[in-house]
């Protein structure tokens, strides 16, 4: 059974506190954090971002079962919901990415030359297919759902991008098993532990955008496109 989802009359302070993943949707929405104790409603407001938008993506990120109705859907906002869209990507392949690179490179530090090549190109073959992913949304998708909402748009089928989170899902997971399994014993455990965390962090985050997306993106595009193909 879901809990009570969060309301546009709650303090924002309320919903950090539940789930400090919040802070990030923040960030790829254009909120601020100069927000005392103003409500949701009151918060968006100040900084110009579609509240209904935000708390369906909030909710999503929070309540594991929870869904938007079709009547949710109507109310969301397309611009809110592309520059949450393209804010994480740009956090992914920048700030998170990047951060685990180093994690890894300190992690490697007094590794043979073999292992050290191991680990990279499972990070390697990971970023590579989380760039094609983003730019393939990037250039194909998000394009047709901005224009879905002019005046003159005619439906125009897409191709699905479930089969594409399934793949990332699966290299993520591949980084995760190595490097807590196949590592040799001179790698320091802490260093060890710090790349994890991030991996899982990571791994986290990209689930919950992955189900933004899934529940979000894909109907919209559905109801205002025509069918995905």
């Amino acid at each position: 059974m879901i809990p009570d989802l969060f309301t546009p009359a709650q303090p924002l302070s309320d919903l950090i506190d539940r789930n400090p993943a919040i802070l990030g949707i923040m960030v790829r929405t254009g909120l601020g954090f100069a927000i005392g104790q103003a409500s949701v409603a009151e918060a968006c407001q100040k900084y110009g971002v579609d509240a209904p938008t935000f708390l369906l993506i909030c909710n999503i990120y929070t309540f594991k079962e929870y869904a938007p109705s079709a009547e949710d859907l109507e109310r969301a906002d397309v611009k809110t919901l592309l520059t949450y869209l393209h804010k994480s990507h740009d956090h992914y392949l920048g700030h998170a990415l990047g951060s685990l690179a180093t994690s890894i490179d300190r992690m490697l530090e007094p590794c043979d030359e073999q292992h050290r090549a191991v680990i990279r190109k499972f990070y390697a073959d990971y970023k590579a297919e989380l760039e094609r992913h983003f730019r393939y949304e990037e250039k194909k998708v998000f394009p047709l759902l901005e224009a879905s909402v002019q005046p003159d748009a005619k439906a125009t089928p897409y191709r699905k991008i479930e089969d594409n989170h399934h793949r990332i899902d699966e290299k993520i997971e591949d980084l995760k098993n190595i490097v807590m399994k196949y590592l040799p014993k001179v790698c320091d455990d802490a260093l060890i532990a710090c790349v994890l965390t991030n991996i899982y962090q990571l791994k986290y985050d990209l689930e919950q955008h992955t189900a933004v997306e899934d529940l979000m993106l894909v109907p919209m595009m559905d109801k205002l496109l025509g069918n995905g193909r």
